[in-house]
């Protein structure tokens, strides 16, 4: 049956004159029809793959800031809404850092200056030759895990003194690595929200004037445009990483960390429409302010994950 045959909402009744009936907002498409269509279809309302996704990427890039100003003042029918776009963004972010092979929360041990040895401690007995490292964004398998609990590492730093509460997290972080980083995987999605939740409310400081939401909205444009150049800048380093990995590893880290300064600063001036005097004052503060932010969720991440 076409539209055609049907000029009435099957929702409410009301007569369609357009794709959507003008009463209940419902579309007067069918769902009984081939099921490609009707995926191709719940793809398109999920990512909004009608244009209108391209050219909100195309301007987020080229002019940082922008499009988070004219949502708040009502050009909304232009441009993917920010949620959708982060949900994408975040999307790509996770799958391209999987695909990677990039762990985000990883486990390290790092042989102590002047230990004969550079292989992974076999046991308790070796610790004092080794220092646990616990990075973010790590390449390869994670080491092997040491069969010691909380009294060993007593024993070996102190001496047979009483278990701290540090003495329980190195024991848990060396006798399940593997495990650590996948609790730390799980908790990343709850870590890229917290960082849009943590920057909105900063700009709320340095922006008192302007309502709580229009900050909201340019902090998740400002993630949407960030992840996934971050998350191409993992994934970089770790497919020609072999051929050059110190010169790769330092080049894309300054390439990402000059990047991450123009964009920080060219949203800010884009969106909040900051004078030059302003945003040169207001700029170490930002980034300061979002350096902050990254220690507090990395912590509340790895806390998370070792426990």
């Amino acid at each position: 049956m076409s539209d055609t045959d049907n000029p009435a909402c099957a929702n409410c009744g009301a007569a369609l004159a357009g794709r959507y009936c003008a009463v209940c907002g419902q579309s007067r498409e069918a769902l009984l029809r081939p099921a490609f269509d009707l995926v191709g279809q719940i793809l398109s309302d999920a990512f909004d793959l009608d244009g209108r996704l391209w050219r909100t990427l195309r301007r987020l890039y080229v002019r940082p800031g922008s499009v988070a100003r004219d949502f708040v003042e009502g050009k909304r029918q232009s441009f993917t809404p920010p949620v959708r776009l982060y949900v994408f963004a975040s999307l790509f972010f996770l799958g391209l850092v999987a695909f990677a092979g990039v762990r985000v929360v990883a486990v390290e041990f790092v042989s102590v200056a002047g230990a004969e040895t550079d292989a992974q401690p076999a046991g308790a007995d070796d610790l004092n030759d080794f220092n646990l490292a616990i990075t973010l964004f790590g390449l390869g398998e994670p080491p092997a895990p040491i069969d010691v609990g909380p009294e060993d590492i007593a024993a070996v730093r102190d001496g047979g003194g009483a278990v701290s509460m540090g003495d329980r997290i190195f024991a848990r972080a060396i006798s399940d690595p593997a495990g650590l980083e996948r609790a730390a995987a799980t908790a990343v999605n709850v870590a890229l929200i917290a960082m849009v939740a943590l920057y909105a409310v900063w700009n709320a400081l340095l922006h008192p004037r302007r309502r709580l939401i229009e900050h909201v909205v340019h902090a998740t444009y400002f993630h949407a445009g960030l992840y996934p150049v971050v998350a191409a800048s993992l994934g970089a380093r770790r497919f020609v990483g072999d051929a050059a990995p110190l010169a790769v590893t330092i080049f894309l880290a300054l390439a990402t960390g000059i990047w991450f300064l123009f964009w920080i600063v060219a949203s800010d001036r884009g969106f909040y429409r900051t004078s030059v005097v302003g945003l040169i004052l207001r700029a170490p503060l930002l980034i300061v302010g979002y350096i902050i932010a990254v220690i507090v969720t990395s912590l509340g991440l790895v806390g998370f994950a070792l426990h």
